[in-house]
């Protein structure tokens, strides 16, 4: 296998190092631990953002193998960096990690998406539609980003020093916060059952026990039998599915649960339509990686799909710059209803972390450990 790489991409050894050049490229000027999503077409909120991208950063460092050749100074640096962003208490909620840049550009006035919540905001009063507003959309982005950067943490060997206690209440809060979002969407969904995992697993305040036998019990009735996915009413698209499945697996992982149906999980994969864009490629990669480390179903099936996946993920890859874009020929253009690039036909940090950490996936499975690339837990 690793001769076939090498003959379609002679530099595939070098990427590590590739890579991190890269990412050192995006750093801030006088800003140690601070990153741009991308060179150019940055917007003014990409130009501001801080948090998520020195977040993306240390996880691509983490992956490379970079961080741990860092001397412990800058290790600790890079760690109170990250934990600046902690705030006990803040408008929206306890124990979150809030960037003010985030929230200073998500509520621009002239910012596109406050003037479509704000339409939707007029369709609610006169009971027209019953769409999500503005603040509970920025909620369920600050405790991505609080999840985000917990995980972060955890990659550089750090616990955060938090007590996240806003959902987590008595009397069955958590099981009616789960069965309140709407598992039609699976990957919307999917991302708070994980962001749930994460803070059950690392939060102080936690009866751990108590309620990963919640969590359980929730995610196995929500299981279909037919798929191995996890959804409720009718049947998602393929790609809604695989993607929902996705995150609620990287929640698995906090609370040390198995997957309910591997080997239905695979085969429903390996019969999917691939799409081209970063999450849908690693989503699809994380699936197959976790269902292969469970059972030995379909191994070589799984070998051969995600080999020919290297294809796809390369596509994005600009070897003159050393990095990915999350779209094809596209930088990522938006963070968290942010735009934060213009999309223009250049690489960004979070198709690199993204593809990249597909990579490493890619090549565990392939027994290929050259490039000694470590696996990301989301």
């Amino acid at each position: 296998m690793k001769n076939k790489i090498l003959s379609s991409y002679p530099w595939f050894i070098e990427l590590p190092s590739i890579i991190d050049n890269y990412v050192e490229s995006l750093k801030k000027p006088n800003k140690s631990f601070s990153y741009f999503p991308a060179e150019k077409g940055l917007t003014p909120g990409g130009s501001k953002l801080e948090l998520g991208f020195s977040c993306y950063a240390l996880k691509i460092s983490h992956i490379t193998n970079k961080f741990d050749t860092l001397h412990e100074n800058e290790k600790n640096s890079w760690v109170d960096y990250i934990n600046s962003f902690y705030k006990s208490d803040s408008r929206f909620g306890h124990s979150t990690f809030v960037d003010s840049a985030y929230l200073e550009s998500i509520y621009k006035k002239n910012n596109i998406l406050y003037t479509k919540y704000l339409v939707k905001q007029i369709l609610n009063y006169f009971n027209l539609s019953n769409y999500e507003n503005l603040d509970s959309y920025v909620q369920r982005s600050v405790m991505a980003e609080t999840k985000q950067a917990v995980a972060t943490l955890s990659d550089a060997g750090i616990q955060a020093n938090y007590n996240f206690r806003d959902i987590l209440q008595p009397d069955n809060g958590l099981t009616k916060y789960l069965k309140s979002q709407n598992w039609n969407t699976p990957w919307m969904a999917g991302a708070q059952f994980a962001n749930i995992c994460v803070f059950s697993a690392t939060s102080k305040l936690f009866n751990n026990e108590k309620y990963n036998i919640e969590i359980n019990n929730f995610i196995n009735n929500i299981c279909d039998a037919e798929t191995g996915t996890y959804f409720l009413g009718p049947k998602p698209s393929n790609r809604e599915l695989i993607n929902g499945s996705m995150k609620v697996i990287s929640g698995f992982e906090w609370i040390n649960k198995e997957i309910n149906y591997p080997e239905k999980l695979i085969d429903f994969c390996l019969q999917s339509k691939i799409s081209q864009e970063g999450c849908d490629l690693v989503d699809i990669v994380y699936v197959l990686y976790k269902c292969a480390g469970q059972t030995s179903y379909k191994r070589k099936e799984i070998a051969n799909f995600l080999f020919e996946l290297l294809d796809l993920i390369f596509l994005h890859f600009y070897i003159e710059k050393g990095g990915f874009s999350y779209f094809l020929n596209k930088s990522q253009t938006h963070y968290y209803g942010v735009k934060i690039t213009r999309g223009t036909n250049n690489p960004d940090i979070h198709g690199t972390l993204l593809l990249l950490w597909s990579i490493s996936m890619i090549l565990e499975i392939l027994e290929v450990n050259d490039l000694k690339l470590k696996v990301l837990k989301p």
